[in-house]
């Protein structure tokens, strides 16, 4: 694998948050197929933000696909925690992932604590605003980009980043 979503560019770490938007999803679901993932990581926690909610059904399945797959069903077994929301204003919608991750929201709801640069690593593919908005808050939090060259807590899709 090539780019910079590669476990590759990571340090080794406790958690791993794969944050998306939209089809950003799209690599995250491939990565959880790879059973190193599950050995690298005690816990896998992905995050699926669309518009509207119909537009989470494909990666609800996929996941759940990925619970009952035999192999990678047992490994994920007890590490994998999906965090589906879309923004379309109607009951159930939520604020935009950033602002749920300011408010400590998603935490709450996926039962962990905040991000802490020593504990969790990032991995986010999506809207170039969101990308933005998010390597901006991970900065400010004391992450740093990762690359192939030298690994770090974070990193991004780099095919539509600026």
């Amino acid at each position: 694998p090539t780019g910079t979503l590669t476990l590759g560019c990571l340090k080794p770490a406790e958690n791993i948050f794969f944050l998306s938007t939209g089809t950003g999803i799209a690599p995250f679901l491939c990565l959880m197929r790879d059973p190193e993932l599950y050995e690298h990581y005690s816990n896998v926690i992905i995050s699926h933000t669309c518009r509207f909610e119909d537009d989470l059904m494909y990666s609800k399945e996929v996941i759940g696909q990925f619970i009952d797959d035999e192999e990678i069903g047992e490994m994920a077994h007890g590490k994998l925690t999906y965090f589906g929301s879309y923004t379309e204003r109607k009951p159930g919608s939520r604020p935009r992932i950033t602002d749920l991750i300011r408010s400590g929201e998603f935490f709450r709801e996926i039962n962990r604590e905040h991000f802490n640069p020593e504990r969790d690593r990032v991995m986010i593919c999506g809207s170039l605003p969101m990308i933005n908005d998010l390597s901006k808050l991970l900065t400010d939090y004391g992450f740093e980009e990762g690359s192939h060259n030298k690994p770090g807590s974070y990193t991004i899709e780099k095919a539509f980043a600026s």
